[in-house]
């Protein structure tokens, strides 16, 4: 029995997904093993699991936006030490990193942060002009592949993965509606239109590094 046999397939999530059509809004990725983990079905929100079949496997819980630098850098490290100390290809692992509660901003690219004003709703500073952030500062160039980087691009070009809090996204939309005097469920569907390469939807952070678990990641808090 593999893993992801264990994980419950339960009605109730299938409802829930309706309410969060977009799961796997993701741009392709470049490379095969990545677009392989960011395929999701919308009728089964714990399907992006099918797709981790490393055979290390390691999550990294963040909740905050100052925390997203350690966060990726963790996953960079996953991958470079399994590379360099086991010899071990990219395609053997799997490092996701899960962005909840206030860190659901960094999985939504550079357009977003500048049009809804994230970094003044997150709280979240740009430590190269001391304001409140007006870009996703871990995008990275898109063409960035360095193995030395932990930007998003870079560790999206090598198969991570990025989840981002459903509820988060959804109740922070709100928050960006009334600034921008529009509606919630348009500043929604603008987020879920932006996500950086290689983030998905989940329904929810708690969930999502549950179901991990469940599928036999490990688990690493950042906060």
């Amino acid at each position: 029995m593999t893993p992801s046999s264990n994980l419950p397939r339960r009605g109730f999530l299938t409802r829930l997904a309706a309410g969060a059509a977009a799961l796997g809004a993701a741009a392709l990725p470049r490379r095969a093993a990545a677009e392989r983990l960011v395929r999701v079905s919308t009728g089964d929100p714990d399907q992006w699991l099918d797709g981790l079949t490393g055979k290390h496997r390691q999550i990294y819980d963040v909740l905050s936006p100052d925390k997203a630098g350690d966060g990726l850098g963790f996953a960079r490290n996953f991958l470079n030490a399994n590379n360099d100390g086991y010899g071990l290809a990219d395609a053997d692992v799997n490092a996701v990193v899960s962005f909840r509660h206030l860190a659901f901003a960094m999985g939504l690219n550079d357009a977003m942060w500048a049009k809804y004003h994230l970094g003044q709703i997150t709280g979240f500073n740009d430590a190269g002009t001391g304001k409140p952030a007006v870009r996703n500062v871990n995008a990275g160039s898109p063409d960035d592949a360095r193995k030395s980087s932990a930007s998003l691009a870079a560790l999206h070009s090598r198969g991570a993965v990025f989840t981002v809090c459903g509820m988060a996204m959804a109740f922070f939309a709100g928050k960006a509606a009334e600034a921008a005097g529009t509606t919630a469920d348009a500043v929604h569907a603008d987020f879920r239109a932006n996500f950086v390469p290689g983030a998905i939807e989940v329904v929810a952070g708690v969930i999502a590094v549950n179901r991990a678990q469940e599928h036999g990641l490990s688990y690493v808090y950042v906060g």
